[in-house]
């Protein structure tokens, strides 16, 4: 077993690199005793472990991390990077009322599982807005935050209709209207139907269709405003 003695060492790495105080590099141990609490980092097949305790030396050494435990957490940040590699969604036809489509059709997904993050993929920064409940915003943070984080926590079951979509356009330029159903939650938490009515125009930049303008309407008579399932703003 291979064990770290001093924390605050300053030891030269397999790969030749000099680290800081307070990092040990251990490698090739069935297991390994650290001081604790530490960070764990995988470079290559050396493992890194950072004291997050200045009196790590004069504490003396507690804790092990074992080969699965090292295990574990490399598979964890790798999962991490390989999410923040991928690929983002776009949307690439050369068809105005095929993307038209998609780009519904992403949406709706997206809406439904509050992924803000796919969504902002397939608007321009530039977007300019409005909804169910954001007055006219410039700018795809404030959509964001007045319009999508103000509703999507507080709606369920939304879908766009995509089989009934009404749309055109030509080469770099595309319209589509659609209608979309919810469930909307009065303040005391009793559910209700939420229907409504969308709008987008895009525009294709570099071959990749964005929004540059939504408009979200509610069916007449629709309750304007859902409070969620427990029946308060989340």
């Amino acid at each position: 077993m291979l064990s770290a003695t001093d924390c605050n060492s300053n030891p030269i790495g397999e790969s030749g690199t000099i680290l800081t105080l307070d990092t040990v590099i251990l490698a090739g141990s069935k297991s390994i005793t650290v001081c604790m609490p530490a960070t764990i980092w995988v470079f290559g097949l050396t493992w890194i472990f950072t004291s997050n305790d200045d009196q790590c030396a004069s504490s003396g050494l507690a804790g092990q991390a074992t080969p699965d435990v090292l295990h574990s957490e490399a598979q964890t940040r790798t999962s991490r990077e390989f999410d923040m590699q991928k690929e983002r969604p776009t949307i690439v036809t050369d068809d105005a009322s095929d993307a038209v489509k998609q780009w519904f059709s992403m949406l709706s997904r997206y809406c439904a599982s509050e992924d803000y993050n796919s969504t902002r993929a397939i608007f321009a920064g530039d977007v300019a807005s409005f909804g169910t409940k954001a007055d006219i915003v410039v700018g795809l943070d404030l959509l964001q935050t007045n319009q999508w984080e103000s509703v999507w926590p507080n709606i369920q079951d939304f879908q766009i209709d995509v089989d009934n979509i009404v749309s055109g356009g030509s080469e770099n330029t595309a319209w589509g209207i659609a209608t979309w159903t919810s469930t909307g939650f009065d303040e005391d938490g009793s559910s209700f139907h939420r229907p409504g009515r969308a709008t987008v125009v895009l525009e294709r930049r570099d071959g990749v269709w964005v929004s540059l303008h939504t408009h979200f309407s509610l069916n007449p008579g629709t309750p304007p405003r859902t409070y969620g399932p427990a029946g308060h703003d989340r």
